[in-house]
C-alpha cells in the first residue's frame, strides 16, 4: 500500500486537520497508517495512490464518515470532497448525472486522479 499525500503550504497557521497514530485495516489487513498529519488553512492537498490502497477511505476518516481502526482525527470547520461519479451510480438517478455534466464546462471528459469517472469523450 502507498499513499503519497502531497501539500503546498498556504501559509496560514491555523490547523484545520490533525490526524495522529492513524491505522486502518481491511479484511484483517492493513490498509495504511499515518504517524501524524497536519493540513492548515489554505493547504493545497493531493491524495495519490493506486487503486484500493485507501485514498477514499482517508477522505471519508477525514470526513468523519467512518472510523479509523486506532489513532484520532481531529477537524475544525467542514470538509468536503469529490467522490468519483462510480460510487455514485446507485444513489443518483442517471437524469442528475446527465445534468452536472451537461451544465459543466469541460466537454473532452470526466477524469480524476487519471481514472475515467462517470462521463467520457464521445
Amino acid at each position: 500500500m502507498f499513499i503519497n499525500l502531497i501539500a503546498r503550504k498556504g501559509g496560514d497557521c491555523m490547523e484545520l486537520i490533525k490526524m495522529r497514530g492513524i491505522e486502518k485495516y481491511f479484511g484483517g489487513k492493513l490498509l495504511f497508517t499515518f504517524d501524524k498529519l497536519t493540513v492548515f488553512k489554505n493547504d493545497i492537498i493531493g491524495v495519490v495512490g493506486l487503486n484500493g490502497s485507501g485514498k477514499t477511505t482517508l477522505l471519508e476518516i477525514i470526513n468523519n464518515d467512518i472510523a479509523p481502526d486506532k489513532g484520532n482525527v481531529e477537524v475544525k470547520g467542514d470538509i468536503s470532497y469529490y467522490k468519483q461519479f462510480g460510487q455514485y451510480h446507485e444513489s443518483v438517478d442517471s437524469w442528475q448525472l446527465k445534468e452536472f455534466r451537461s451544465s459543466s464546462t469541460i466537454s473532452e471528459g470526466w477524469f480524476s486522479g487519471g481514472e475515467k469517472t462517470g462521463h467520457c469523450c464521445k
